[in-house]
């Protein structure tokens, strides 16, 4: 997974502009730096929340693969539904940072809930089970 994201980073991050022009005609009225750099940014935000989101499912799996599904949920919500949406209206509105600032309340909700996945799986109590089996 790392080395696919590795691939997809560098995609994302040295061709935005061609990227882009799959969706817009860079010869467009509309088409300007503006645009530019707001698809830089969330080129940026997207590949670290694709990777973060990508650790989750995987975690998240190997949770329910050891019949626990509540532990996921529960960080689920609390940091997607918490952290997440209260977050991007911090950014998106009161801040006025607009559409990145929602973007990166998103996902700095996801890797939140990645962070603690981890140190959960490695150090939780389901850490403790694998040792003792």
């Amino acid at each position: 997974m790392t080395v696919l994201f590795i691939f997809v980073a560098l995609v994302f991050l040295c061709f935005p502009k061609q990227l882009m022009e799959l969706f817009l005609r860079s010869g467009h009225e509309h088409f300007d730096m503006r645009i530019l750099i707001f698809g830089k940014a969330f080129f940026l935000i997207a590949v670290v929340m694709n990777y973060a989101d990508s650790i989750r499912y995987i975690l998240t799996g190997t949770y329910r693969g050891m019949h626990d599904s509540k532990k996921p949920m529960h960080i689920g919500v609390l940091c997607l539904c918490v952290i997440s949406v209260s977050l991007s209206f911090i950014l998106g509105k009161l801040i006025h940072d607009g559409a990145v600032g929602v973007r990166l309340g998103l996902a700095v909700g996801i890797v939140c809930a990645a962070v603690y996945m981890i140190y959960d799986f490695f150090y939780g109590k389901l850490s403790n089970k694998l040792r003792s089996a």
